[in-house]
């Protein structure tokens, strides 16, 4: 199960991989920021989606009706913790003009001011239904999840 995040504004969108807990920015024929039109078909070959696949998604947007391509099959639950998904979201330029949308759906009870924002709203999978990079990497905050990311594993081994 693969998760990641889109960011679509102004019908443009970028697209980052969440693994080991980092956002990975993909491309797409080298490019960071893709038009909507023909976006889902790129996006599947890129990832080399298969119908066996579930797939999860936190999309930053303006446009409070985006819809993920019907045919993408949604993962039950998030293969990251809420904690790390929170942390991976406080990277994002979030403004009161985007909204955060869930595949599939998600709560966090640890962080009252991102769960009531009214800019956020989450939403079940339905199967009928002006950056162009998503992270910020040189922020400081990136720099020490990193590090801190980095001690967790040695201290792990």
């Amino acid at each position: 199960m693969n998760s990641y995040i889109i960011k679509s504004i102004n019908e443009r969108l970028s697209v980052s991989h969440i693994i080991n807990e980092e956002l990975k920015p993909i491309k797409i024929d080298g490019d960071l920021s893709f038009p909507l039109r023909g976006f889902w078909g790129s996006f599947k070959r890129k990832i080399e989606y298969e119908e066996s696949e579930k797939l999860c998604f936190v999309i930053l947007t303006d446009d409070e009706h985006f819809e993920i391509d019907a045919s993408i099959a949604i993962a039950e639950q998030f293969n990251i913790a809420d904690d790390k998904l929170q942390s991976l979201l406080a990277e994002l330029d979030i403004s009161e003009k985007l909204h955060l949308i869930f595949y599939p759906e998600v709560t966090f009870d640890s962080n009252p001011d991102l769960s009531n924002s009214s800019n956020i709203k989450a939403q079940q999978q339905s199967i009928e239904d002006t950056s162009p990079e998503l992270i910020r990497p040189n922020s400081l905050q990136n720099y020490f999840r990193k590090k801190t990311n980095a001690i967790k594993a040695i201290i792990k081994s």
